[in-house]
């Protein structure tokens, strides 16, 4: 197998948590007076902001894609290229300065909208007027819900990913090259994972004659939230939709039947926690694991032999890259037992897909008719493909409106990639197909290969909708409760779940645990999500 650019789409994906313009960018913010409207020839200027991978991409200015936005808008543009650190950490006080550049790509969240709406633009009204836009949520509602208030203000516009990335972030992968040579199936339980990995440490399956195999491993816990490739994701295995992707359930609540509750303090977590212990103690899930560097966690992934038996990953290639990857293949879900309930599987769909905080307008911006003209553009189907994959003829072949091929000579000059990929404004068709040149596999197409496997299990929980939809936003004021709570929450919560793993004594800490929880406000979170989940998802 073959891979372009695995290491690029990446980072430029990472980038989807929304970052972006650092103090020196607010010169081209809308509502001065200074500002010129117009240049030299009667056009209208429009400065626009942009968060990108500023360390391994052109200038905005340098992309020729963003040269042909120019002409569609019949406009000057203006860029400011948004370093994503300065921007993390000088946002809050450019928005309560009222600093707003007049057009921001990837610079502003739907949770910045709730407390500073009245400075930008409502763009609901103009919908109807910006036809990609309009086709973007005729064909994926829940994308313009994602960036709907309960009034039906629109202040920030969503992107809409390839359909292909629908699924979930948090992949179990294990060794199949591994299980074939010790004449081993696919496990189904936990009982049976267990068992595997025994026969991986004790087996040689690697064959180089050394105690080296890893059984089972995951990057390290994060320390703010319970997020990707989390081993808490197994919560699955007995019935709990995870969503690694979504605020309620990264900091511990989940849905059943319509219902928020707790999955922090539910007794399947303690028999998750309980059964970790286990495989630390049984030599096959090491205690380091809850905490190696991130970089050495992946550089042991493809060492001069595969040592990893079973591994949480987001897919082959990005973890093992084209040495390994092929020895490995997702698993269905595991069942905690064999006569438990079925299992289900971590869910991400739109909250993967959609980006939300993807272009916004200051409300002071001059040349608005300028502006929607450029907003349209960026969201018709080639710019679209040029944002996301690379400049068209440089970067991405066009071979018709529906099929695009991405070349070669973008890797390994990472510095000259002319794309924003996940961080683009604009929407990817779904009938729109992209390989890669000569044989080479799409980000698309590695992440499909690593998701594939839970796609029935998808379906089933859109049948019964137990989940939390990722439009369902609190407001502010609730926003505000909810951080302060969970910082408590989590500084305790993830210790606690940590030292269970590697130490044990779950049984007896489970009671004291559940009460300090409870006291820092983890009822307080079930309440409020409740409320909004009843305001938003019964609805639609």
């Amino acid at each position: 197998m073959k891979t372009y650019a695995t290491a690029t789409i990446r980072r430029a994906t990472a980038a989807l948590a929304v970052v972006g313009l650092g103090m020196t960018g607010l010169a081209a913010c809308g509502g001065s007076d200074a500002q010129t409207q117009t240049n030299a020839d009667g056009k209208p200027i429009v400065h626009v902001s942009v968060v990108h991978d500023t360390a391994n991409s052109p200038k905005m200015k340098d992309m020729s894609w963003a040269k042909k936005l120019e002409a569609a808008c019949d406009c000057e543009i203006q860029w400011t290229d948004l370093d994503p650190t300065q921007w993390g950490q000088q946002k809050s006080a450019a928005l309560g300065a009222g600093k707003i550049p007049d057009v921001s790509i990837s610079a502003f969240t739907t949770s910045d909208m709730v407390q500073f709406g009245s400075s930008f633009e409502d763009l609901a009204p103009q919908v109807d007027k910006l036809s990609n836009v309009k086709e973007m949520f005729d064909t994926y509602p829940n994308a313009k819900k994602m960036s709907t208030d309960l009034e039906g203000h629109i202040y920030t516009l969503p992107n809409a990913g390839p359909e292909g990335f629908r699924g979930s972030s948090s992949h179990l992968m294990v060794n199949k090259t591994w299980l074939d040579k010790l004449g081993l199936k696919t496990p189904t339980t936990w009982d049976e994972f267990e068992a595997m990995l025994k026969a991986f440490k004790t087996e040689d399956p690697n064959g180089n004659g050394k105690a080296d195999e890893v059984p089972f491993t995951f990057p390290a816990l994060g320390t703010s939230n319970f997020s990707d490739n989390n081993p808490f994701v197994l919560l699955s295995s007995s019935g709990i939709v995870t969503q690694t992707r979504n605020q309620a359930s990264q900091y511990g609540l989940y849905v059943d039947n319509g219902k928020v509750k707790p999955w922090l303090t539910s007794d399947n977590f303690k028999r998750l926690a309980t059964w970790l212990n286990k495989l630390v103690s049984e030599g096959l899930l090491p205690a380091q694991a809850l905490t190696q560097d991130y970089s050495k966690f992946t550089a042991s992934m493809q060492g001069d032999v595969p040592t990893a038996g079973a591994v949480f990953g987001w897919n082959q290639i990005a973890l093992f890259g084209s040495k390994y990857a092929d020895q490995y293949v997702s698993i269905p879900p595991l069942k905690e037992t064999s006569d438990g309930p079925d299992p289900v599987w971590d869910y991400a769909s739109d909250d993967l897909q959609f980006g939300t905080g993807k272009l916004s307008v200051a409300a002071d911006a001059p040349n608005k008719e300028a502006i929607y003209k450029l907003i349209n553009a960026l969201y018709s189907n080639e710019m679209s493909v040029e944002q996301y994959w690379g400049a068209i003829p440089e970067f991405t072949t066009k071979k018709s409106d529906t099929e695009y091929e991405v070349t070669q000579q973008v890797y390994p000059e990472a510095s000259k990639i002319q794309m924003l990929s996940g961080n683009f404004a604009g929407w990817i068709r779904p009938d729109v197909k992209v390989t890669g040149k000569n044989g080479t596999t799409t980000n698309i197409e590695e992440f499909t290969i690593a998701d594939d496997v839970y796609k029935p299990t998808y379906k089933k929980i859109e049948q019964t909708k137990d989940y939390m939809p990722a439009y369902v936003i609190p407001d502010s004021t609730d926003q505000a409760t909810l951080a302060n709570n969970n910082t408590t929450l989590m500084n305790y919560a993830i210790t606690q779940f940590s030292n269970w793993i590697t130490k044990g004594g779950v049984d007896d800490g489970w009671d004291a645990y559940v009460k300090k929880l409870e006291a820092a406000g983890l009822d307080q979170n079930v309440q409020i999500w409740q409320k909004w989940y009843d305001k938003y998802a019964k609805e639609g």
